[in-house]
């Protein structure tokens, strides 16, 4: 039993590296000023992703959950590490621009692994409540959601919040 969950554990770790590495220079596209006007490298990314996860179906229910949740998890986590290493200002109107192509990559993200078989909820709101953030350059309106950022994810820190807000 033991040495079926280091297996396990060792085949999710190279899965990961693959999706990894066949994604990175993807997710350094986003959240540029190119990004904002063109979807190719989300869609690249999406469609490595379901691409590698299909792989996955002829694993038991449990373990295809739980790969599914990693995968799910690195990529709301790409997704959010390249806002907070981009340093893109925006105008008002690229602003809301941008907070609504999130919004949409946000959802098309959730609704992809939730349908092939996530069970990792818990994420679905991040990249949401960030782009409202974005959106809202209103103290009042900035101040809520980031108080439901922290509070779905305390483990968020003072560099992780001054990034957003940059």
């Amino acid at each position: 039993r033991s040495s079926d969950l280091t297996t396990r554990n060792q085949l999710k770790r190279h899965f990961l590296r693959h999706l990894e590495q066949q994604t990175k220079s993807h997710f350094k596209k986003i959240l540029t000023k190119k990004w904002i006007s063109s979807s190719r490298a989300f869609r690249k990314i999406m469609d490595t992703a379901e691409l590698l996860t299909q792989e996955l179906e002829h694993l038991g229910d449990p373990s295809s959950q739980d790969f599914l949740g990693a995968v799910h998890k690195y990529l709301v986590k790409e997704y959010i590490m390249q806002l907070m290493k981009q340093k893109l200002r925006l105008k008002r109107a690229n602003r809301e621009g941008a907070a609504n192509k999130m919004m949409k990559e946000a959802d098309l993200i959730n609704t992809t692994v939730t349908k092939l078989g996530s069970g990792s909820e818990w994420l679905c709101p991040a990249i949401p409540c960030i782009s409202e953030t974005i959106r809202d350059k209103k103290p009042d309106s900035m101040k809520i959601n980031l108080a439901e950022l922290l509070t779905s994810y305390p483990d968020l820190s003072e560099g992780h919040v001054s990034a957003i807000l940059y």
